[in-house]
């Protein structure tokens, strides 16, 4: 990857550059990676990967039998600015492309976690276990998404993933391979593009004044301080507030 910064060269931070060393450090027989164009604004796609609950209603391989469903996700921004959406659930069925490493259990523990850099790059972890406190030794899987704004309505969408279990089984490889890009390319974009329609030229969801879902909480945080990032580089702090959005339960 190569990182581009297209503003005043004295300003430019290299720490703030997300870290996807995962990526290099994996076992590489299990890296995946795609690039899928969509006719979106980059938010929407943004949207899409910081509100998982979706996940169970457009995706059979990551339904989580109402793990992210039905809870709201745990928001934490960081000191780098950064921001952190995670569901945690359990003892349920685990994810189904994982539940050949889990014959004859009562249920496992899983764990979705989303960090999100502005403008629009996310580190997406999923992670199960046999108890609570194992998730962060467990099976886990990691992925980078990256937005990339061509016009206000068309995006760039790269992807990649690695996992630390099944390493050397090529077989479950190409079919993990063949889903992940079979759900973004006819589940996600079909919907993400769909929604970009419906808004009838429109790519700031918040001058729609839509009612927010529970699960929407990330992608409303994500939205309200990425605002607030253009506003202040632009210099026009009291745009910031024009519009609101409220998150029901």
């Amino acid at each position: 990857m190569i990182w581009l910064w297209l503003g005043e060269a004295a300003v430019a931070d290299e720490e703030l550059i997300p870290d996807f060393s995962f990526l290099d450090r994996a076992d590489q027989r299990t890296r995946a990676a795609g690039y899928l164009p969509t006719n979106a604004n980059y938010q929407l796609l943004t949207d899409n990967i910081l509100d998982l609950s979706h996940a169970d209603f457009l995706h059979p391989l990551l339904d989580s039998a109402g793990g992210v469903r039905h809870d709201a996700p745990q928001l934490e921004e960081l000191s780098d600015g950064s921001i952190k959406v995670c569901w945690t659930w359990g003892p349920a069925p685990p994810l189904p492309f994982l539940a050949h490493l889990f014959p004859n259990t009562q249920g496992v523990y899983s764990r979705l976690l989303v960090r999100w850099y502005a403008p629009a790059t996310m580190h997406l972890q999923i992670a199960t276990a046999l108890t609570a406190n194992g998730l962060d030794e467990g099976v886990t899987g990691d992925a980078m998404h990256i937005m990339t704004p061509e016009t206000v309505d068309r995006t760039h969408y790269f992807y990649g993933g690695v996992r630390n279990y099944d390493v050397a089984n090529s077989t479950y490889t190409a079919a993990f391979i063949d889903g992940i890009g079979n759900a973004f390319a006819n589940e996600d974009k079909p919907m993400i593009e769909a929604v970009q329609r419906n808004m009838n030229g429109e790519t700031d969801i918040f001058a729609l004044r839509p009612l927010g879902l529970i699960g929407d909480a990330g992608g409303v945080r994500v939205r309200e301080k990425l605002r607030r990032l253009i506003a202040a580089e632009a210099g026009d702090m009291h745009k910031v507030d024009d519009n609101k959005i409220t998150v029901g339960a």
